[in-house]
């Protein structure tokens, strides 16, 4: 047998001594068999809508509450109102059922702002993403690039060839790490929304009336949190260094190692010396390097 208003199951010997002692309490009990015939959905909504709130008072906790003073901030059953003739004068009582449905509507209305707010930082999140596989992309490039110059030269230059290639990654590196702390923040503030998201839907499917007025403000301070949480990458700037100093290394060693005949394989580059990527104006920028002979690949 199973009773919804104790929510419990119960042996043949436990309901017999249950319809004993609590039959003036009208609690109805269901066979396993009947319940069995009905759908998950249909036996919680049944066990969500059977549940009453009784005053917490010990001199009349079997009077069901029906009124929420906002003034007290808590449920009250009708004798609590009369005996609180301060705040009835002042107007401050409301329906129990208004003021749940106020709160369920509240906690719907932080959910979809919070949807907007997740929406906003999955993009910037993707943005920095692609950002990070650019600056790989663009070691990896320069990497092939020096090293294939630095084939043509002799043996004896190899060592400088390395040093030039340690020189550009160690001019991204920091870039690299500073967009992998910022990719974790976001990652977790996406998870704590996600979470606030599941939270509130089960709150509306399965939360009793008292869970509902227990956990509301607990919930609506933890929303509001992350409400306000600041987006990490949305000041996210990430320097791309230019490589002047090493075309410059590099050109040195080839005229050292051809002599005039290197003036014909110069290394040049265009526009700017450096600049500052900012993750708010990624989808803004277009390629502008263009170069002769030797070109050192730019992110995109």
């Amino acid at each position: 047998f199973w009773c919804s208003e104790c929510e419990e199951f119960l042996c043949l010997k436990c309901y017999e001594a249950h319809q004993w002692y609590l039959k003036q309490k009208s609690h109805e009990s269901q066979r396993l068999a009947d319940l069995k015939k009905e759908t998950a959905q249909s036996f919680l909504e049944g066990a969500k809508k059977s549940c009453t709130l009784f005053c917490a008072e010990p001199s009349h906790n079997n009077q069901v509450i029906s009124i929420y003073c906002r003034g007290c901030r808590k449920p009250l059953c009708c004798c609590c109102a009369l005996l609180d003739g301060e705040h009835y004068n002042a107007k401050l009582y409301s329906d129990i059922r208004v003021e749940i449905e106020n709160r369920k509507e509240e906690l719907s209305r932080l959910k979809e702002e919070l949807a907007e707010k997740k929406r906003s930082y999955e993009s910037s999140h993707n943005n920095v993403h692609e950002r990070l596989k650019n600056l790989k992309k663009v070691q990896s490039e320069t990497r092939e690039l020096i090293q294939k110059k630095v084939e043509d030269m002799v043996r004896w230059i190899q060592q400088k060839g390395e040093k030039l290639v340690e020189k550009v990654d160690q001019q991204l590196c920091q870039g690299q790490e500073e967009a992998k702390k910022k990719l974790v923040c976001t990652e977790q503030i996406l998870k704590r929304m996600e979470a606030g998201e599941q939270l509130v839907e089960k709150m509306g499917l399965f939360a009793s009336d008292q869970e509902v007025i227990d956990m509301h403000p607990f919930i609506k301070e933890s929303l509001e949190r992350l409400k306000k949480e600041k987006l990490p990458v949305s000041s996210f700037r990430i320097p791309v260094e230019n490589f002047d100093e090493v075309q410059g290394e590099l050109q040195a060693l080839l005229k050292k190692v051809k002599g005039e005949d290197a003036c014909g394989c110069t290394v040049t580059t265009s526009g700017s010396h450096s600049s500052m990527v900012n993750s708010d104006s990624l989808r803004d920028e277009k390629p502008q390097a263009k170069s002769q002979g030797m070109k050192i690949p730019r992110p995109t």
